[in-house]
């Protein structure tokens, strides 16, 4: 093969190097310098870097369960996620780009929720029975996709309106 290197031997990792980093390696000639440098940035490539944990956001998700008496199963279906999704995303650091539009409304709804009620309570509201929801639970009208009537409902408690 010929990448514009005329005149110099070039390996196989040679040829790797120059079709990953081709800038660099019309600068570097072609030598054992220049193959142990390809062997190196190969492996740099191949073995993504871990970020470093960091102790607050480790917990987000499980701080949200306990401050609001979630339990898995229920913030699992406040998601629409499985159970064993939250069970490791607890011990991710963050909460992975596919829970964060999910888990921000959650959190918003559980932080009116505390407005009326006690904080702990409000993983029991969520999980029973509602008249202004036609018996269903709180948690039961989201899966169904009206989070637009839990709302309603949650503004009245704030607002102390009868619905």
């Amino acid at each position: 093969m010929n990448f514009g290197l005329e005149g110099h031997y070039c390996t196989q990792i040679c040829v790797l190097y120059c079709l990953t980093c081709w800038p660099r390696a019309a600068t570097i000639a072609c030598s054992v310098t220049a193959m142990a440098a390809a062997t190196a940035h190969l492996r740099l490539r191949r073995s993504p870097r871990k970020r470093p944990r960091s102790p607050a956001s480790i917990s987000e998700l499980r701080t949200l369960r306990q401050r609001y008496g979630l339990s898995q199963l229920l913030l699992s279906r406040l998601l629409d996620v499985s159970v064993r999704t939250v069970s490791a995303a607890e011990s991710q650091p963050g909460a992975p780009p596919a829970l964060r539009r999910g888990l921000t409304q959650t959190s918003r709804m559980c932080e009116a929720l505390a407005d009326v009620m006690t904080a702990a309570f409000v993983g029991r509201w969520l999980d029973q029975p509602n008249e202004m929801l036609g018996g269903l639970k709180p948690v039961e009208a989201i899966e169904r996709g009206q989070l637009d009537l839990v709302w309603q409902v949650v503004h009245g408690l704030r607002s102390g309106s009868p619905l």
